[in-house]
C-alpha cells in the first residue's frame, strides 16, 4: 500500500492533486495530510481519502496485511487546522449532518485501526485536526506546536468525537477550560496535562513518531494487536455521543452558529447575541 490517495467525489471540491500521500518504511505506513496552503484543514474529499485508507487498514485489504504501525502526520508548521470553515458557510443542514457524520466515521476507524496509529504534531492542530490526532493511540508534538479546540469561538462545539475524547485524555476540569474557552495551549503544557506522548524540537518530531512506530514493528505483532483491543475494551469503544452531535447540529442552526462561521469567514469579530 503506498502512493497518493485520490481525492474523493464530493460536494467540497479539493483544489489539490495530492491531498494524502501514502509512505511505506518497511512495516509503517506514513499517511501525511497534503493540503499545505489550507493548513491541511479537512474538506469533504479528504475525509472520504482517509476513510478509504483506513477501512482498508481495517479490513485487512491487500497490501496492509504487513502493516504493524501507522504514523499520521501533516506538513512541517501544520498537522491540521480543523475542519475545512469555508465549506460550512451557507451548507444546508443536511450536508452539515453528512458531513458531521462522516467525520465521526473517520475518527472512530482511526481509534478502531487494528495496528496502533500515532499523531506526529509539527505546529497547530485545532478543532477537528485536533479530535483526529486524539483518535490516534499516542500523540507526539514538536515544542512549536499549538493544540485546541477553538469551536466555542464560532458558536459551536466539537463534534467530532471531541468532548469525550479530551475529557478521556485529559480529565473532566482541564477538557472543560480547553473547550469553554476556546484558547489554545502549546506543547510544553499538552505534555505536562498528558495530552501528548512525547515532546520533541521542531522538525524532529516525524522521525520521532517513524522511530517509536519501527520499535512498536519489533514487538509480537499479534501481541500488539491483542492489548489494544484489550484497552479498548477497558474504555469507551467509539469516539462520538448522540448528544454532542445533536448539540452541534442544533448549533449550526442558531443566531450565533451563523453569525460565528460567517464572521469566521470574513475574516472578523463574531457578534454573539445569545440565540
Amino acid at each position: 500500500m503506498s502512493g497518493t490517495a485520490a481525492p474523493a467525489s464530493g460536494p467540497e471540491p479539493a483544489g489539490d492533486d495530492e491531498l494524502i500521500t501514502l509512505e511505506r518504511r518497511d512495516r509503517v505506513l506514513i499517511i501525511r495530510l497534503n493540503r499545505p496552503a489550507k493548513r491541511n484543514s479537512l474538506n469533504r474529499s479528504m475525509i472520504e481519502a482517509l476513510i478509504d485508507i483506513f477501512a482498508a487498514l481495517a479490513s485487512g485489504a491487500e497490501g496492509t496485511d504487513s502493516v504493524s504501525a501507522v504514523v499520521l502526520a501533516g506538513s512541517p508548521g501544520a498537522f491540521c487546522a480543523g475542519a475545512d470553515i469555508g465549506g460550512y458557510h451557507q451548507a444546508s443542514a443536511e450536508a452539515l449532518d453528512e458531513f458531521t457524520n462522516r467525520a465521526l466515521t473517520l475518527v472512530n476507524l482511526v481509534r478502531s485501526t487494528p495496528v496502533p496509529v500515532i499523531a506526529s504534531i509539527d505546529g497547530m492542530a485545532l478543532g477537528g485536526g485536533l479530535e483526529l490526532a486524539l483518535a490516534a493511540d499516542f500523540i507526539l508534538a514538536s515544542d512549536r506546536a499549538s493544540l485546541g479546540l477553538p469551536e466555542t469561538r464560532i458558536g459551536l462545539i466539537p463534534g467530532w468525537g471531541g468532548t469525550a475524547s479530551l475529557t478521556e485524555a485529559i480529565g473532566v476540569r482541564r477538557a472543560k477550560e480547553l473547550i469553554f474557552s476556546g484558547a489554545p495551549i502549546g506543547a510544553e503544557v499538552a505534555h505536562a496535562w498528558g495530552l501528548i506522548n512525547h515532546l520533541t524540537a521542531a522538525g524532529e518530531v516525524d522521525a520521532a513518531a517513524l522511530e517509536l512506530a519501527q520499535q512498536i514493528t519489533e514487538r509480537a505483532p499479534l501481541g500488539v494487536r491483542a492489548a489494544k483491543r484489550s484497552i479498548h475494551a477497558a474504555t469507551s469503544s467509539t469516539i462520538g455521543t448522540p448528544t454532542e452531535t445533536q448539540e452541534l447540529l442544533t448549533l449550526f442552526a442558531t443566531a450565533d452558529g451563523v453569525e460565528g462561521v460567517a464572521a469566521f469567514v470574513e475574516k472578523r469579530a463574531p457578534q454573539f447575541s445569545g440565540r
